[in-house]
Order: C-alpha cells, then structure tokens, then sequence
C-alpha cells in the first residue's frame, strides 16, 4: 500500500538581541533545496528532514519532497525572504496535490520583520492550504517558542527530546510513523498544550544529567503509555523577545481530548515543581576568571549570551577584558564580529592572549 505524502523543512531560529537580519543570501548560502533535489542531500542526515525520508521508507509511504530551507540563526528574518520561501511551499504544496498528509519540520522559534511568532503565521498559511482535517504532523526543536496556533493548527506535534540535540532523526522518522498509523489504523490524534510561566536557562537545558534528565525520563515514561501517541516538553528559546517565548508540555492522546489535558496538565506540574532545580547559579565574570584562573590545566570560558550558534554576533570581548584586568598569563581568545575583521584592537601588547577570528558572520 504507497500513500502520498509530502516532506518539508523550512527553519531558521531568530535572535532579537542581534542587529543582523536574516536575508534569502543567508538560506542560499547554506541550505535551500526543492523537489527531489533535496532527497540525496537530507536523506542521511542526522536531522529530522532524513527522518521523514527513512520513516516514509519504512512505512511504504511514497514521498512527496517539497522544499528544504535553513539558514544558521542571526536576527529576524527580511519579510521578502520569508514570504519567498513560504509562497514556494504552498506553491509546490498545491502543485503536488492531491496528497494524503503532510510532514512538515519548523524550528518554532522564527520571528520574521512582520510576524512575532513566524512559524505560527507558516502554520496558519499550510492549514488554510490543506484544510481542517488534512493529517498534518509537525515536529519542532526543543527550543521552540510554542504560540498558541502552533498547538492549535497541527494533527499532531512531536518536538526533540535531548540537547544538545541528538535524535532529530529519530523524531522524524516518530512523525513518519504516526503519519502511517494515522492513515492506515485510523488513529485519531488529538493534543493539548499547557504553557509554563518559566524561562529555562540556556546552561540548565542539558538533558544528559540534572534535572532535565529526570523530566525527561517521565517524558519518556508518558510516551509509553496506552492511548498516549506522543508527549513533548519545549524549554523554549530565550534569545527571542516574543510573548511567547518559554516553557511548553504537549500531549497528544488518541482520541481523547480530556486525557491529553489531563496529562499535559500533570507533566506540566511535574517540571514546574522543578523549577528550582533549574536555576543557573552562574558566577559573575571576574569570579568566573579567577576561578579559571585557580584551576590547573586547560579551562574555556564561554559567553553564552554571545551564542553563535543561536544567532548572537560573535563580538563580545567581555570574557576577555576580564582576562586582561586579571593580567592572565597565557590564553587563547576566540571570536568573530560581523564585519569579518579580526578584533584588532583588542589584542594584547603584552602577549598573554592571543585574539583570533574563527566564526566570521556575514
């Protein structure tokens, strides 16, 4: 039995706190792809894009590949870029028509010029494309602002379960499957979204030990469990001045709208009355330094308010301007700023730092 069904992949996450908008350029010069085009590029991929591509494999499910776009994060994205890329997903949605569901992959933490919530306006676009009752399941990073549409919109939302982030595959292909069962055992999904009035540090976010680790366990425990299709929690992305910014649980019941509540509400409990385990006692920068300072062998300070790779500009010298009021003997600076150019002026006369470029941001 093949079934068509359509793949896409249009993500990006915004970082408000950046001067740098995100262009068209910035997708070209990384990863825009459309049609079959993207197949031989995603279908290996450790991202949920090549977990589309397996699960539809291993489900017999004939594959539809619309368009593939991400972009490393920097600012909000340029109204022109966002409305090209989206107008050529529903252009190529309806030229693949008909079809019998769709998988579709966003960050969930897309703030474009004229959209506070970019994902949800995507969202909102595909459903009026398809829809009401047209399967569509959706997965999201981990660090999705989920915006009420976001929950309201898809069939179903599966969002990844560890960060740093190792089973976006293995999300994917979940979302392939339940795209199967839903078109062939005619489950019937139905999800609920509880909001958490808790900002999570970027620091606390590991789920690898600590208090994440064990709610992340009852994530687990919850997916197992009979007439449960999927549970999700959603640290949320701080970078981004959104109102929707933050904490979020999402369980998805087969068909019993009352369950997925009343689990989503105790999940949401669960990792609520952790939020003081998940404080981040960070020590200022001068104790961080001398504390550095104390520690035999090699020690990295990180600017994590300066994340590259979740769109800051690469230009802080805060870590450093410590380093040299501490007259720190030996060391190692890297950093980038947007223009490119090395931070020369910041570079020690006296030798002990060495100040070196290796993330330039254009």
């Amino acid at each position: 039995m093949v079934l068509p069904d359509s793949c896409t992949n249009p993500t990006l996450s915004s970082n408000t706190f950046t001067k740098t908008t995100t262009t068209l350029q910035h997708f070209q010069d990384a990863f825009l792809h459309y049609g079959e085009d993207l197949i031989p590029v995603w279908q290996d991929a450790h991202h949920e894009l090549g977990g589309f591509i397996a699960g539809c494999r291993e489900n017999d499910l004939e594959m539809v590949p619309l368009l593939a776009a991400w972009a490393t994060p920097h600012g909000p994205l340029r109204d022109e870029a966002y409305e090209r890329i989206v107008g050529d997903l529903l252009a190529r949605l309806a030229a693949a028509a008909p079809l019998d569901g769709l998988l579709l992959a966003l960050h969930g933490a897309m703030v474009s010029e004229s959209y506070r919530s970019a994902d949800s306006e995507t969202l909102r676009r595909v459903r009026a494309a398809v829809g009401p009752h047209f399967p569509l399941i959706l997965s999201l990073d981990m660090h999705a602002n989920v915006a009420p549409e976001m929950a309201a919109l898809p069939t179903a939302t599966i969002v990844y379960r560890t960060y740093p982030h190792v089973d976006q595959r293995a999300r994917g292909v979940e979302c392939a499957h339940l795209m199967a069962r839903i078109l062939r055992e005619r489950v019937r999904p139905v999800q609920a979204h509880v909001k958490l009035p808790l900002l999570m540090h970027i620091v606390q976010q590991y789920t690898g030990a600590g208090p994440l680790a064990t709610i992340f366990a009852e994530v687990e425990r919850l997916t197992q469990q009979p007439g449960i299709l999927s549970a999700s929690l959603a640290p949320g992305y701080i970078y981004a001045d959104s109102p929707y910014m933050g904490t979020s649980v999402i369980v998805v019941a087969d068909g019993d709208w009352e369950r997925a509540e009343s689990e989503a509400r105790r999940l949401a409990q669960f990792v609520f009355d952790k939020r003081l385990e998940l404080n981040a006692a960070l020590p200022d920068v001068p104790t961080a330094v001398a504390q550095a300072r104390a520690i035999e062998g090699t020690v990295c300070l990180m600017d994590c308010g300066d994340n590259i790779g979740a769109g800051g500009p690469g230009d802080s010298t805060i870590i450093l301007e410590e380093i040299l009021k501490q007259h720190v003997k030996t060391g190692f600076f890297a950093g980038g700023r947007q223009d490119g150019s090395p931070a020369r002026a910041l570079h020690s006369t006296r030798g002990t730092c060495a100040v070196h470029q290796r993330w330039p941001i254009h």
